[in-house]
C-alpha cells in the first residue's frame, strides 16, 4: 500500500529471533509429507514429529549445509518426553487433521467448480492489481547475527569458535561458526549443546546491543528520517525520495547504505530492495 502505519523509530525491540525464522511453506510441506507417510495414524508421534521439529531446520543465513535430518532427530530425541513436546502434538495434530479436511474436500472438488473458483480468484486478483502502487522503493535492513556479532566486536576471539547469546534454557541468537551445526535463535540451549559440545554461551547485554543498534539508526535516518524499526536489528526504510535527490539506483543505495553502517558500527547488514514495505524483506535473506 501506498501508505503504511509506521512504528516510531526511536523505540527498542528486544526481539532478535523474528527477523530470520519464516518457514510456513516448509511445515506445511512436512504436514503433507506426514499425512502421506502416516495416513490412517490418527495424528501418531510419527505423524507429528516432523512438523514439530521444522522450527529448527527452517532456512537461516549460514546453515545451508546443515544436516537436517540430524537435527531433527537430536530436536526430537531431547524433546520427546517433555510436556512442551506433548503440547506441540496435541497442536500438530490438530492442524494435520485441519488439512486432511481441506484436501478432502479438494478432492471432492468437480472439475467445473475448480474452474469457477479460479475465475473468481483471478478476478479478485486482477482487482487487487489496479490498486497496487508499485512507485516506491522500500529497502529491508537486517543486522547480521546482531547479538553475536556485537559480542565478537568487542572480543574478537569469538569469531572463530561457536558462541551463542543466552543459555541452557534458550538462545537468542548464534554465530555463524555455530550455526554449521544446526544451533540456531530460539532453540533451547540444551539441545544446541547436543548440536555442538564445544559451543559457548555469551550473556545478553541489551545496553550494548541498543548503543550498536542507535549507531547504525543514524545511518538510516539519512535515508529515511521516518524508518520502520521492527526490532533492534532490523529496520524497514522508504528511500523513494533518496533516491531522487542523489540520483542512485535502488541497487546503489543498498550498497551505499551496507557500506555506511559498516564504517558507522563495524557490523555487518544485509539490504533487500522492493517496491513494496514487506516485500523486500525475502531479498535481504538471499
Amino acid at each position: 500500500p501506498a501508505s503504511v502505519s509506521r512504528m516510531h523509530h526511536d523505540s527498542f525491540d528486544d526481539g532478535d529471533a523474528s527477523s530470520e525464522d519464516g518457514g510456513f511453506l516448509d511445515e506445511f510441506v512436512d504436514a503433507e509429507r506426514a499425512l502421506g507417510t502416516a495416513s490412517g495414524s490418527g495424528g501418531s508421534e510419527a505423524s507429528t514429529s516432523g512438523v514439530f521439529t521444522s522450527a529448527f531446520v527452517n532456512h537461516k543465513a549460514g546453515m545451508d549445509e546443515v544436516d537436517k535430518a540430524h537435527v531433527r532427530q537430536v530436536v526430537h530425541d531431547m524433546s520427546k518426553d517433555s510436556a512442551h513436546h506433548r503440547n506441540e502434538q496435541v497442536r500438530e495434530t490438530k492442524v494435520l487433521s485441519k488439512i486432511r479436511e481441506m484436501l478432502e474436500k479438494k478432492r471432492k472438488l468437480s472439475d467445473d467448480q475448480l474452474r469457477r473458483y479460479q475465475r473468481e480468484v483471478d478476478v479478485f486478483v486482477s482487482a487487487l492489481e489496479t490498486k497496487r502502487d508499485l512507485s516506491k522503493t522500500w529497502i529491508h535492513v537486517d543486522m547480521d547475527a546482531f547479538y553475536a556479532a556485537v559480542h565478537t566486536l568487542r572480543n574478537p576471539e569469538y569469531a572463530t569458535i561457536p558462541i551463542a547469546v543466552g543459555g541452557i534454557g534458550m538462545i537468542s541468537t548464534a554465530n555463524y561458526v555455530a550455526r554449521k551445526f544446526g544451533v540456531r535463535s530460539a532453540m533451547p540451549g540444551f539441545i544446541a549443546k547436543k548440536l555442538c559440545p564445544q559451543l559457548t554461551f555469551v550473556n545478553s547485554d541489551f545496553t550494548l546491543y541498543k548503543h550498536y543498534a542507535g549507531l547504525a539508526r543514524e545511518v538510516f535516518r539519512t535515508y529515511d528520517p521516518e524508518f520502520d524499526a521492527l526490532s533492534l536489528d532490523e529496520a524497514f526504510l522508504d528511500v523513494t525520495g533518496y533516491l531522487v535527490v542523489n540520483k542512485l539506483t535502488p541497487e546503489e543505495a543498498a550498497s551505499k547504505l551496507r557500506l555506511e553502517v559498516f564504517q558507522k558500527t563495524g557490523l555487518t547488514c544485509s539490504a533487500g530492495v522492493a517496491p513494496t514495505r514487506r516485500l523486500p524483506k525475502n531479498f535481504s535473506h538471499v
